[in-house]
C-alpha cells in the first residue's frame, strides 16, 4: 500500500530522489540574473568613486606607467626613464639611446599633471 508524506503535496509529482527539497533551475537562473544585474549597476559607480579623485587617478596612472616602462625595458633591453619636471609639473618618457632631437621632442610633448595635483618630491 502506498502512503503520502504530507497531505497532497506530492500527488502527481515524481522525483528521482523521492523528495522535493532544493531549487529548480529556473529559480537559480533568475536569482543569479538578478545578482548580475545589481552588480552591473553598482560596479561603475564604485569605479567612478575610486577614480574621481584627481590625485588617485594620477597616482594610478604613474604607477601603471612605471610598470609598463619596466616591462618594455626588459623586453627591448633598453634603459627607460620617467622624467619629471617639478617646476612645470610635467612628465615624459626617455630612453638611453635617444638623440638630443628626440629628447627635445619628448620634452616638448610632455604630459601635464592635472591642476589639482602637484609633485613636490620623489623617493625611489
Amino acid at each position: 500500500m502506498r502512503t503520502l508524506t504530507v497531505g497532497n503535496r506530492n500527488k502527481g509529482r515524481k522525483t528521482l530522489a523521492g523528495n522535493n527539497k532544493g531549487f529548480t533551475l529556473i529559480e537559480l537562473v533568475v536569482v543569479i540574473g538578478l545578482i548580475v544585474m545589481m552588480m552591473g549597476l553598482t560596479m561603475p559607480q564604485i569605479r567612478s568613486t575610486l577614480l574621481s579623485d584627481g590625485l588617485k587617478r594620477t597616482a594610478l596612472r604613474m604607477v601603471g606607467l612605471a610598470k609598463n616602462l619596466r616591462d618594455e625595458a626588459i623586453r627591448e633591453q633598453k634603459t627607460y626613464g620617467l622624467h619629471l619636471d617639478m617646476v612645470r609639473q610635467q612628465y615624459w618618457i626617455g630612453f638611453s639611446t635617444m638623440t638630443e632631437e628626440e629628447q627635445l621632442l619628448a620634452r616638448e610633448n610632455a604630459r601635464k599633471l592635472p591642476q589639482n595635483v602637484q609633485i613636490l618630491d620623489v623617493w625611489f
